[in-house]
């Protein structure tokens, strides 16, 4: 158990040291990168109109989703929802932010004027409110009193959903339509601005922290709402499944060429390494996890799992480009079997059975990886290596033309999604 915290620890002290050390001494792609250390450039990013721009953005975000979800998702656990329909709930959170921002854009891009930077942060938060409202109604249904969680939970979603938004509305126009966490991963990706990019992922990676912190304290005993209706199961059908109509209209026009679109972009192998990552990641974490003996230290586990996530995505994006031979699925599994045992022992009520822990151990792998799509851009994935949401983005992203296959993969990736809500809440609804 000791070895086992130990190498946790490891880890997590080298990412963040790497991290601060590009902060302070950023080597730019193309320049030398040879060893300055300038500690004024940690605060660089608060200089440029554009961060700061994206900064007041996350806010004007946070203030729109968060009174509407708790309004909504109150109103929603009043009705009633059944047991067995809220892990439906949850699909809206288990499937990647990239393709949530594939799915939606289409239903707005033809009729509004995404080069108006208030409409593009108008349609960025109706999306997630998307995703904000069933999760509100989900915790409401277990804890009626869990209203200052779900403001935490709803900063979470803003502060982690970076591809969302480069998907969704490309942050256009002129960039003035970027959250905290989309510019720190256009910066990376787009830019390589390696200083630039670790010093807003560090402020990043605390207010997560402190917004997770936030979320995991003590609460009075939950009075949860055990009572359905069929009121309550039909706009959790509604609510989750409607934006997926229109995918499946186009996909019923042309099943065979849309499933033969995808075979030959080939995605046989992204199910392959998928089923890969999902099962090797579960199999690691479910043996590396332990369950922690307090409170505290279930709450600190959480905390960081969750901070580690940007520095993460920073500190690999240098690690890979210096080093390509790091770019490989068997380091992405790594990754994400470290990000689930983290949430497997962060969880105050890790269940009993055996059989219940590899199931909440395989719901969580498939939660982080809908949350890890910016790790895998960074690692500049070979075509062999990319997994389903990967070989979604980078191949039907911007086709209109395969939008019968663009249906027909994202119909495929919200079944997993669902599979993953089902077992995260088996049993036992906690998150």
């Amino acid at each position: 158990m000791h070895l086992r915290a130990w190498l946790a620890l490891g880890i997590a002290s080298f990412l963040t040291a790497l991290v601060a050390l590009l902060a302070v001494s950023p080597p730019y792609s193309g320049l030398a990168s040879g060893l300055d250390l300038q500690p004024a450039r940690l605060f660089a990013p608060l200089h440029t109109y554009l961060f700061r721009n994206a900064v007041v953005n996350s806010g004007w975000l946070l203030l729109g989703v968060y009174p509407l979800a708790l309004l909504l998702g109150w109103t929603w656990a009043i009705t009633g929802i059944p047991r067995p329909a809220r892990p439906l709930l949850l699909l809206p959170l288990f499937l990647s932010s990239p393709l949530i921002g594939l799915l939606w854009r289409p239903l707005f891009a033809a009729w509004l004027d995404l080069a108006q930077a208030e409409i593009a942060l108008a349609i960025t938060a109706l999306v997630i409110l998307w995703r904000a409202v069933p999760m509100a109604a989900w915790l409401f249904s277990e804890d009626r009193h869990a209203w200052p969680k779900l403001f935490a939970l709803c900063a979470l979603l803003i502060l982690l959903d970076a591809a969302l938004v480069l998907t969704l509305t490309h942050g256009e126009p002129f960039n003035a339509a970027h959250t905290w966490a989309s510019w720190t991963l256009q910066q990376l990706w787009v830019s390589r601005a390696w200083g630039y990019a670790a010093s807003m992922a560090a402020g990043g990676a605390v207010l997560v922290a402190m917004t997770t912190w936030l979320a995991s304290l003590r609460t009075a005993p939950p009075a949860a709402i055990d009572h359905g209706s069929p009121l309550g199961n039909i706009a959790a059908f509604a609510w989750s499944l409607g934006p997926f109509i229109m995918p499946l209209l186009a996909l019923l026009q042309a099943p065979v060429p849309a499933m033969t679109t995808l075979v030959n972009l080939g995605v046989i192998t992204w199910l392959f390494n998928g089923a890969l990552l999902w099962g090797g990641a579960t199999l690691l974490a479910a043996r590396f996890a332990w369950r922690l003996p307090t409170a505290r230290a279930r709450r600190l586990t959480r905390t960081l799992t969750l901070a580690m996530l940007p520095i993460s995505t920073v500190a690999l994006a240098y690690l890979v480009d210096q080093w390509p031979i790091l770019g490989s699925r068997w380091l992405l599994m790594a990754l994400t079997s470290l990000f689930t045992a983290g949430l497997l022992m962060g969880n105050d009520h890790v269940p009993s059975s055996r059989s219940s822990q590899w199931a909440k151990a395989a719901g969580y792998t498939l939660l982080v990886m809908a949350h890890t799509f910016p790790l895998q851009l960074v690692m500049h994935l070979p075509a062999q290596a990319w997994t389903p949401a990967l070989g979604i983005v980078w191949t039907l992203g911007d086709a209109p033309q395969s939008t019968a296959a663009l249906g027909a993969a994202l119909l495929l990736c919200g079944a997993g999604a669902g599979v993953g809500a089902w077992l995260v809440t088996y049993k036992e609804d906690v998150i």
